[in-house]
């Protein structure tokens, strides 16, 4: 499996994890990744770039993830936001990436059930190992072959979709099927499940980010600065552009798509908010 990473802003990596043993936790997650070389002819490539901005800690983690089961191709970007306010906002946003990633690296039916009980065992880790603390999180999942991503999330970090066409969609909508604010948090008493969305339409990059750039950036913006060819530059450019703006930490994970997706109707495109009609599954 091929990851980028960056827990809590204090860890970037980005390689190749090999694990020989039973992992445990984010400590062997770490040590398992083995850096690897550029890759000259891609089918998707990832980065993650943070800034903490004016705030004490960086409380944002955030990680893109690629891997082959059999002839089928997934890969998931997630990123998470640690409640200010709560103690261990760090801890709590490390935990739950991690614990994303460990069911991605051992995940084999790679679905929205997967998605949603990821949710679940993110939440307990999290009580676990950040007691008190708690965080967003947002999760896509792309089934490269299927045409096909889920999008899980509880707070409010985004993610974002970049059409074939060039233009941008997001994909987290900020109120659930009943019409209410989504107001709960990964690890907090708050927590019910997660909102989940499929979408099937061409998608060209997925775009993470936390509160800290879309806050503070137009969605033209975001768009602007994904659209250049190398992707590690794109996220760098994104956290770039609201360096002196935000006043919050501010996480990007970009995943580009180079291979062309199937083209499945998957929803009703408002071309006013350029927001995706939600299609309930």
């Amino acid at each position: 499996m091929r990851v980028a990473l960056n827990l809590a802003g204090r860890i970037c990596s980005a390689g190749e994890i090999i694990i020989k043993s039973k992992l445990i936790g984010c400590e062997g997650l770490i040590k398992s990744i083995r850096n690897t070389g550029p890759c000259p002819d891609p089918i998707l490539a990832g980065y993650v770039s943070t800034y903490k901005g004016p705030r004490e800690n960086n409380e944002d983690s955030a990680a893109v993830a690629a891997k082959r089961i059999g002839n089928e191709i997934y890969a998931m970007v997630v990123v998470a936001d640690g409640v200010g306010g709560l103690k261990k906002g760090e801890v709590a946003s490390e935990s739950a990436v991690c614990q994303a990633l460990i069911d991605f690296y051992y995940g084999h039916q790679l679905n929205e059930d997967w998605v949603r009980n990821l949710f679940d065992r993110a939440n307990d880790y999290v009580k676990q190992k950040a007691s008190g603390g708690a965080t967003t999180m947002t999760v896509a999942l792309l089934r490269l072959s299927h045409g096909e991503v889920i999008v899980g999330n509880v707070g409010d970090s985004p993610m974002y979709a970049v059409s074939a066409d060039g233009e941008l969609y997001d994909l987290t909508p900020d109120k659930d099927e009943h019409g209410e604010y989504i107001l709960q948090a990964v690890g907090h008493p708050s927590y019910r499940a997660p909102h989940i969305n499929r979408y099937r339409f061409p998608v060209a990059a997925l775009v993470g980010v936390t509160d800290g750039v879309s806050d503070y950036l137009p969605s033209h913006d975001i768009l602007k600065n994904v659209l250049f060819t190398d992707v590690q530059q794109a996220t760098k450019m994104l956290l770039f552009s609201v360096r002196n703006i935000t006043r919050d930490n501010a996480t990007a994970a970009i995943l580009r798509i180079y291979q062309s997706m199937p083209a499945y109707a998957g929803g009703e495109i408002d071309t006013n908010t350029r927001r995706l009609t939600i299609r309930r599954t």
